[in-house]
């Protein structure tokens, strides 16, 4: 089965979080570990296993296809939440 394009960008947000983001916030645990996968559904979910001292990331492939267009971007509370706190001017 080939990948969509959509796939590809989770790909691409996993390596993302896992080379830029999870470094400095690794920095206060070392002990903890992240893994970071795609999944099929329409949100992003951070799960933490305390027995493994584990996160588990999930980018949602209906989520990415979402936030492609504006009219179904628009319903996202990440998109509420940028125009309300004026990230990026809004």
């Amino acid at each position: 089965m080939q990948k969509t394009s959509h796939h590809r960008i989770g790909q691409l947000m996993c390596q993302a979080t896992l080379d830029i983001l999870w470094p400095p916030a690794r920095a206060g645990r070392p002990k903890a570990d992240l893994q970071c996968r795609v999944g099929s559904g329409q949100a992003t979910y951070h799960r933490f296993d305390s027995r493994r001292k584990q996160h588990l990331i999930t980018y949602g492939v209906r989520m990415i296809i979402a936030k492609q267009s504006a009219d179904a971007a628009l319903g996202w509370l990440s998109t509420r939440e940028i125009n309300r706190l004026e990230y990026f001017g809004g």
